[in-house]
């Protein structure tokens, strides 16, 4: 029985840098991205301003961002912005 593990231990040695992390993740065209970035924007119906900071986490594998959005309450969309 003993003997059955090692061809099992000896392929997962070998195999197992064939799905290791790369540290080239893709991301080198995207760099211009990560970073703060703000908007100002008005016209009809009314003007609005945005935020939104784009990282990396989780060790470079996926990008976070959180995008927040504020706007003038206006007649059309007073119920939304009104505080419960």
């Amino acid at each position: 029985m003993k003997k059955s593990f090692v061809p099992l231990i000896l392929l997962f040695v070998l195999v197992q840098p064939l799905f290791a992390q790369k540290d080239n993740m893709g991301w080198e065209k995207w760099q211009y991205l990560l970073g703060e970035w703000k908007g100002e924007g008005n016209g009809q119906p009314g003007q609005g301003s945005g935020h939104s900071p784009f990282k990396q986490s989780w060790a470079g594998m996926f990008w976070s961002a959180k995008v927040t959005l504020s706007f003038q309450p206006t007649e059309p969309n007073r119920l939304l912005s009104t505080k419960i």
